[in-house]
């Protein structure tokens, strides 16, 4: 008897060399695909990273910056507030240290000092100083608490009984302050109100042209006025040059050669 053979036989050897050749070629592809997805996954996550390394430097460089000069101005506000500090509460240095009230005439007009109803003062002075010794404000015409600004002045007339007398008050604060509350820095006295009023070297509203001018020599400056009257002044180049003096202003009439007022005026530039 004979075995038939099959129509057609495939050979094992050769069919399992084509499935592992197959087998190899997908293996290959899903590796490479997993290797790109590898690096795009590693790239996207290292982009992340220098993305946020970036963000972060920049953030803290930001704080940084708006920290320093958050600080710069701080320290600027706080300088500015202990200035004006010290500058509105620390009285100026000549009031601190002197008397309003002195025991004698000087003969210097440097000086500023005065006599007035028999009370010798020194320039410049406080206004309740004077207020103390029966000086006051008509206050039909201007209130005690009437502000003056900083760093002005104000002119206000005082009396006492019927005499009377104009000054000129200057508040070398920063910030505003009642007229009480200020100094007297300028004082003017007429001769038509009998005030009893005397300056360095017994000059009075009574003295002579002769007496003025042996007390004090020539006069620095002579300026007329419409009012045929002429103002010689004397101690003004020293009240220019320097501070803390006082000059001295008098009006004399033209004709008669007669004082009609006297004043007396301190440098107060140092106040300023």
């Amino acid at each position: 008897d004979f075995e038939e053979e099959p129509y057609y036989t495939v050979p094992p050897k050769k069919e399992t060399r084509k499935l592992t050749s197959s087998k190899k070629r997908e293996e290959k592809k899903t590796a490479s695909t997993s290797k790109k997805q590898a690096t795009n996954t590693t790239g996207t996550s290292k982009n992340k990273e220098t993305n946020n390394t970036e963000e972060s430097i920049s953030k803290k460089e930001s704080d940084g910056g708006d920290g320093l000069v958050f600080k710069i101005i701080m320290i600027i506000i706080a300088i500015v507030i202990i200035r004006a500090i010290y500058i509105g509460i620390t009285p100026p240095r000549k009031l601190a240290k002197k008397e309003d009230v002195v025991a004698e005439l000087s003969d210097d007009i440097s000086d500023g000092t005065f006599e007035l109803d028999n009370v010798v003062y020194q320039l410049p002075i406080k206004y309740e100083t004077l207020s103390k010794n029966g000086w006051s404000l008509d206050e039909s015409l201007k209130s005690e608490k009437t502000k003056v600004s900083s760093k002005s002045s104000d002119s206000v007339e005082l009396i006492k009984g019927n005499k009377k007398v104009f000054i000129e008050l200057y508040n070398p604060t920063t910030y505003a302050k009642e007229i009480r509350k200020c100094f007297i820095f300028e004082i003017t006295v007429y001769s038509e109100d009998e005030t009893e009023f005397t300056v360095a070297k017994g000059i009075n509203c009574s003295s002579t042209f002769d007496e003025v001018k042996e007390a004090y020599g020539e006069s620095d400056q002579i300026n007329d006025s419409v009012y045929d009257t002429t103002d010689y002044e004397y101690n003004l180049d020293n009240y220019i040059e320097e501070d803390s003096v006082a000059m001295l202003r008098i009006n004399f009439e033209k004709k008669s050669m007669k004082i009609q007022s006297i004043c007396l005026d301190f440098n107060h530039y140092e106040y300023n």
